[in-house]
């Protein structure tokens, strides 16, 4: 999908797309230094601190399912969701054939498409910092609770608006890969609470085409989510710091929260 088309005064043809189309070509490159196996370690350790003994899990925002593949790989019934048909094509090529089965499908976190019975639902990496209205947290939510059998289980984290300030209020950064060119510019507005994210990219052998990606992230207060978890249909058990079992704060660079269905 193209947003919009224009030529610059460098006469590229600039095309503005949907986040994490063109950027799916470059992902797993730049989230090389991710320790996916600790995220998954992570997450089973504070669900089983919860209670968790299930096998059904759903990522409602895999990306291109690297952490998925990491629980399936454990023996786990993995399920992945994302809004990006980009990414969710690099997902397949990770799972074969098993992609087939429905196991992995396009789809919005507020509008999930699976029917089944899932032990633990999840959402890593400040995937939830895309819903943008506490409607979209709502529906979100009750889309988590359909999915979830009684007692299930609902871990997902938030980026911090201490990280957005020290890590991302003026933040560039370039690489050039296999796939071509990337420039990444990042500013956070402190008086919305928004974080922008610009990306930029060249394709190799299309120097004459300029992709433009605008991603925009709703840094809340952790009060304000609290607020918006209180009456929801899933009830919050505790929060996490950055991959720690340390309780979550503002200072924190991610909190991760969990919730279960009653």
């Amino acid at each position: 999908m193209i947003l919009s088309q224009k030529t610059n005064a460098q006469n590229q043809t600039v095309f503005q797309v949907p986040p994490y189309t063109i950027l799916a070509s470059f992902y797993d490159r730049l989230m090389s230094h991710v320790n996916y196996s600790g995220w998954a370690d992570f997450i089973l350790r504070a669900a089983r601190i919860h209670g968790f003994e299930g096998k059904t899990l759903v990522d409602i925002a895999c990306g291109t399912a690297t952490l998925g593949q990491r629980l399936f790989d454990k023996g786990y019934n993995f399920y992945g969701c994302d809004a990006s048909a980009a990414m969710l094509a690099v997902a397949r090529k990770k799972f074969g054939k098993l992609s087939r089965n429905r196991r992995l499908a396009c789809a919005d976190m507020r509008a999930l498409p699976f029917r089944l019975s899932a032990d633990l639902v999840f959402s890593l990496y400040d995937s939830m910092n895309y819903l943008m209205t506490p409607e979209d947290w709502r529906r979100c939510l009750r889309q988590v609770a359909r999915l979830l059998r009684p007692g299930g289980l609902f871990i997902f984290d938030v980026s911090t608006i201490s990280n957005s300030k020290e890590a991302f209020r003026d933040y560039h950064y370039e690489e050039s890969a296999k796939a071509g060119h990337l420039s990444r510019t990042s500013r956070y507005d402190d008086e919305r609470m928004v974080q922008y994210n610009h990306f930029e990219i060249r394709l190799r052998g299309k120097r004459r085409i300029l992709y433009v990606e605008e991603h925009r992230q709703r840094i809340r207060p952790l009060a304000e989510v609290d607020e918006m978890l209180r009456d929801g249909p899933l009830r919050p058990l505790a929060t996490y710091a950055g991959f720690t079992l340390r309780v979550g704060n503002e200072q924190a660079e991610r909190v991760h929260y969990v919730l279960q269905k009653p």
